[in-house]
Protein backbone atom coordinates (compact mmCIF):
# COMPACT_ATOMS: atom_id res chain seq x y z
CA UNK A 1 0.00 0.00 0.00
CA UNK A 2 1.56 3.77 -0.83
CA UNK A 3 2.20 5.81 1.66
CA UNK A 4 -0.16 8.71 2.14
CA UNK A 5 1.78 11.84 1.15
CA UNK A 6 -0.20 15.04 1.51
CA UNK A 7 1.88 18.56 0.07
CA UNK A 8 1.58 22.03 0.65
CA UNK A 9 -0.12 24.31 -2.28
CA UNK A 10 2.72 26.19 -2.30
CA UNK A 11 6.58 25.83 -3.31
CA UNK A 12 9.78 28.41 -2.97
CA UNK A 13 12.05 28.45 -5.63
CA UNK A 14 15.15 27.97 -2.73
CA UNK A 15 15.06 24.92 -1.12
CA UNK A 16 15.06 24.13 2.50
CA UNK A 17 18.23 22.73 3.98
CA UNK A 18 16.44 21.49 6.86
CA UNK A 19 13.02 19.68 6.87
CA UNK A 20 11.28 16.98 9.40
CA UNK A 21 8.22 14.46 8.30
CA UNK A 22 5.39 15.03 10.74
CA UNK A 23 2.11 12.74 10.35
CA UNK A 24 1.55 13.08 6.41
CA UNK A 25 3.35 16.18 5.49
CA UNK A 26 6.68 17.47 5.16
CA UNK A 27 7.48 20.41 7.07
CA UNK A 28 10.36 22.69 6.15
CA UNK A 29 11.93 24.04 9.09
CA UNK A 30 14.77 26.14 7.61
CA UNK A 31 15.79 27.62 4.89
CA UNK A 32 19.26 28.92 3.66
CA UNK A 33 20.44 32.91 3.94
CA UNK A 34 17.04 33.51 6.06
CA UNK A 35 18.95 36.43 7.82
CA UNK A 36 16.82 38.54 9.97
CA UNK A 37 13.87 39.11 8.06
CA UNK A 38 11.17 39.63 6.66
CA UNK A 39 10.07 36.81 6.28
CA UNK A 40 7.32 34.65 4.17
CA UNK A 41 6.65 31.37 5.89
CA UNK A 42 4.40 28.70 4.68
CA UNK A 43 1.96 26.84 7.79
CA UNK A 44 -0.52 25.22 5.24
CA UNK A 45 0.84 22.07 7.27
CA UNK A 46 -0.84 23.42 10.15
CA UNK A 47 -3.99 22.29 11.64
CA UNK A 48 -7.12 24.51 10.76
CA UNK A 49 -11.08 24.33 11.51
CA UNK A 50 -13.94 26.14 11.17
CA UNK A 51 -16.40 26.27 13.72
CA UNK A 52 -20.23 27.34 12.96
CA UNK A 53 -22.70 27.27 15.76
CA UNK A 54 -25.90 28.92 16.19
CA UNK A 55 -24.50 28.64 20.57
CA UNK A 56 -20.71 29.58 19.47
CA UNK A 57 -20.36 31.57 22.60
CA UNK A 58 -20.83 28.56 24.69
CA UNK A 59 -17.92 26.94 22.57
CA UNK A 60 -14.01 26.67 23.91
CA UNK A 61 -12.02 24.74 21.24
CA UNK A 62 -9.14 22.86 22.23
CA UNK A 63 -9.89 25.07 25.98
CA UNK A 64 -9.68 28.51 24.25
CA UNK A 65 -12.30 31.01 24.56
CA UNK A 66 -13.69 32.34 21.50
CA UNK A 67 -13.89 35.87 21.56
CA UNK A 68 -17.52 37.50 21.67
CA UNK A 69 -17.12 39.89 19.32
CA UNK A 70 -16.59 39.80 14.95
CA UNK A 71 -12.72 40.81 14.15
CA UNK A 72 -11.73 39.76 17.52
CA UNK A 73 -8.84 37.05 18.33
CA UNK A 74 -7.58 34.62 21.41
CA UNK A 75 -4.13 33.48 21.10
CA UNK A 76 -3.17 30.76 23.68
CA UNK A 77 -1.16 27.93 24.12
CA UNK A 78 -0.22 28.18 20.78
CA UNK A 79 -4.14 28.20 19.24
CA UNK A 80 -5.57 30.92 17.56
CA UNK A 81 -9.00 31.59 18.16
CA UNK A 82 -11.30 34.16 15.67
CA UNK A 83 -14.57 35.55 15.31
CA UNK A 84 -15.58 35.72 11.85
CA UNK A 85 -19.50 36.43 12.76
CA UNK A 86 -22.49 35.70 14.57
CA UNK A 87 -21.97 32.16 13.94
CA UNK A 88 -18.60 31.15 12.85
CA UNK A 89 -15.02 31.16 13.99
CA UNK A 90 -11.79 30.04 12.75
CA UNK A 91 -8.97 27.91 14.92
CA UNK A 92 -5.68 28.14 14.02
CA UNK A 93 -3.20 25.41 15.98
CA UNK A 94 0.05 27.22 15.86
CA UNK A 95 1.66 25.43 18.35
CA UNK A 96 3.74 22.11 18.79
CA UNK A 97 1.59 20.49 20.98
CA UNK A 98 -0.60 17.49 19.60
CA UNK A 99 -3.98 18.20 20.18
CA UNK A 100 -6.90 15.53 19.80
CA UNK A 101 -9.39 16.25 16.74
CA UNK A 102 -12.50 17.52 18.11
CA UNK A 103 -15.58 14.90 17.38
CA UNK A 104 -18.52 17.14 17.68
CA UNK A 105 -20.80 18.03 14.19
CA UNK A 106 -19.39 21.87 14.95
CA UNK A 107 -16.18 21.53 14.12
CA UNK A 108 -14.68 21.13 10.15
CA UNK A 109 -11.05 20.23 9.49
CA UNK A 110 -10.39 22.71 6.72
CA UNK A 111 -6.57 22.19 6.70
CA UNK A 112 -5.74 21.11 3.14
CA UNK A 113 -8.24 23.35 1.65
CA UNK A 114 -6.82 26.32 2.85
CA UNK A 115 -3.52 27.89 2.51
CA UNK A 116 -1.93 29.74 5.15
CA UNK A 117 1.60 32.03 6.14
CA UNK A 118 3.12 34.24 8.04
CA UNK A 119 4.73 37.14 7.44
CA UNK A 120 7.33 37.96 10.05
CA UNK A 121 9.76 41.08 10.60
CA UNK A 122 10.49 44.10 9.97
CA UNK A 123 8.90 47.02 7.41
CA UNK A 124 5.79 43.81 7.25
CA UNK A 125 3.01 46.87 6.39
CA UNK A 126 5.51 48.67 3.77
CA UNK A 127 5.16 45.31 1.88
CA UNK A 128 1.26 44.05 2.51
CA UNK A 129 -0.33 48.27 1.73
CA UNK A 130 1.26 47.24 -2.17
CA UNK A 131 -1.38 44.34 -1.80
CA UNK A 132 -4.75 45.64 0.22
CA UNK A 133 -6.49 48.43 0.83
CA UNK A 134 -7.25 46.97 4.53
CA UNK A 135 -5.92 49.39 7.29
CA UNK A 136 -3.76 46.12 9.20
CA UNK A 137 -2.17 49.08 11.45
CA UNK A 138 -5.27 50.22 12.91
CA UNK A 139 -4.29 51.64 16.05
CA UNK A 140 -8.08 51.23 17.76
CA UNK A 141 -7.89 47.08 17.56
CA UNK A 142 -5.59 45.71 19.76
CA UNK A 143 -4.03 42.70 18.96
CA UNK A 144 -4.63 40.00 17.89
CA UNK A 145 -7.37 41.03 15.10
CA UNK A 146 -8.74 39.62 12.44
CA UNK A 147 -9.65 41.36 8.83
CA UNK A 148 -11.67 39.61 6.03
CA UNK A 149 -11.43 40.97 2.84
CA UNK A 150 -9.12 41.61 -0.35
CA UNK A 151 -5.40 40.70 -0.42
CA UNK A 152 -3.77 40.69 -3.65
CA UNK A 153 -7.46 40.51 -4.83
CA UNK A 154 -8.38 37.41 -3.25
CA UNK A 155 -10.75 37.24 -0.33
CA UNK A 156 -8.96 36.51 2.60
CA UNK A 157 -8.58 36.13 6.18
CA UNK A 158 -5.41 38.53 7.41
CA UNK A 159 -4.53 38.30 11.64
CA UNK A 160 -2.21 41.03 13.13
CA UNK A 161 -0.81 39.62 15.97
CA UNK A 162 2.16 42.24 16.44
CA UNK A 163 2.20 45.32 14.71
CA UNK A 164 5.37 47.16 15.32
CA UNK A 165 7.20 48.68 12.34
CA UNK A 166 10.64 46.95 13.16
CA UNK A 167 9.35 43.52 14.12
CA UNK A 168 5.85 42.44 12.87
CA UNK A 169 4.14 39.45 12.56
CA UNK A 170 0.54 38.71 11.02
CA UNK A 171 -1.31 35.67 9.26
CA UNK A 172 -2.47 35.42 5.94
CA UNK A 173 -4.97 32.47 4.78
CA UNK A 174 -7.12 31.99 1.63
CA UNK A 175 -8.74 29.62 -0.77
CA UNK A 176 -5.78 26.59 -1.37
CA UNK A 177 -6.43 27.29 -5.31
CA UNK A 178 -5.34 30.60 -5.19
CA UNK A 179 -2.08 29.27 -3.12
CA UNK A 180 0.51 29.93 -5.82
CA UNK A 181 -0.10 33.11 -6.76
CA UNK A 182 -0.77 34.72 -3.67
CA UNK A 183 2.76 33.18 -3.28
CA UNK A 184 4.22 34.82 -5.76
CA UNK A 185 2.54 38.28 -4.98
CA UNK A 186 3.50 38.72 -1.28
CA UNK A 187 7.10 37.89 -2.30
CA UNK A 188 7.16 40.32 -5.55
CA UNK A 189 5.64 43.40 -3.31
CA UNK A 190 7.94 42.44 -0.73
CA UNK A 191 11.23 41.69 -2.58
CA UNK A 192 12.28 45.82 -2.46
CA UNK A 193 12.49 45.15 1.54
CA UNK A 194 14.36 41.94 1.39
CA UNK A 195 11.45 39.64 2.15
CA UNK A 196 12.73 35.69 1.71
CA UNK A 197 11.47 32.60 2.94
CA UNK A 198 11.79 31.16 5.92
CA UNK A 199 10.71 27.95 7.46
CA UNK A 200 8.69 26.98 10.68
CA UNK A 201 11.22 27.35 13.32
CA UNK A 202 11.39 31.15 12.10
CA UNK A 203 7.51 31.41 13.83
CA UNK A 204 8.29 29.22 16.76
CA UNK A 205 11.12 31.47 18.06
CA UNK A 206 8.30 34.44 17.71
CA UNK A 207 5.64 32.34 19.22
CA UNK A 208 7.55 31.20 22.18
CA UNK A 209 8.70 34.90 23.08
CA UNK A 210 4.84 35.83 22.86
CA UNK A 211 4.09 33.63 25.88
CA UNK A 212 6.99 35.64 28.09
Amino acid sequence: MNELRRHSPVSFEVQPVKKEKRGHWSVALKYPDEGEGPHLIDLSHKPKWDVQSSAIDTIQPFGVEIPKTPGRCTLAHGIMACRLNATQARVLILGQEENDPPNTSEFTDITEGYLLLALAGPNLFSITEKLTSLDLQDPKKPPPYLFQGPFAHVPCQVVVIKRETDNGLLLLSCSRGYARDMADAVLAAGKEAGLRPAGETAINLRLAHLKK
